[in-house]
């Protein structure tokens, strides 16, 4: 398969992946934000770390894997990682909600911006995925 059509399924299958973790995530956070009444803060962390545990199990082992187990560096790197993102997205969460956005809204908002930043850190700095050709940029 040509390097180029690795890339793009590569970034189908982090799409689809990533879709299941957001549902994920979303649902944890409605559970937390509506039946436990959590602040918008608190329910983004805990949705966070549920949306995290998806994450580094499905793309460890689908998306950036080879299927035969997780080394403990990966996982170190990832979890520097996710709590980097963590706080930037509770950060982010805490600020939009201050300043009138409704949390719902805030939730979409605050996802999209950490989807597209952990596409690239989970492929080069979490799982370090090397390029086979130029051609695969994604």
């Amino acid at each position: 398969m040509k390097s180029y059509q690795r890339g793009y399924r590569r970034f189908l299958t982090f799409t689809a992946i990533g879709c299941f973790n957001t549902l994920m995530d979303c649902s944890a956070f409605a559970m937390m934000n509506s039946l436990f009444l959590a602040p918008p803060a608190f329910s983004q962390a805990f949705a966070y770390f549920v949306g995290a545990v998806c994450s580094f199990l499905l793309h460890g082992r689908i998306t950036f894997g080879d299927g035969q187990g997780y080394e403990s560096e990966k996982l170190v790197r990832f979890i520097i990682w996710d709590l980097c993102s963590l706080t930037a997205s509770a950060i982010l969460m805490a600020v939009v909600t201050r300043l009138g956005m409704g949390a719902y809204t805030a939730k979409i908002f605050v996802t999209i911006e950490v989807a597209l930043v952990d596409y690239f850190g989970l492929k080069h700095i979490v799982f370090q995925v090397q390029r086979s050709d130029r051609r695969e940029e994604l």
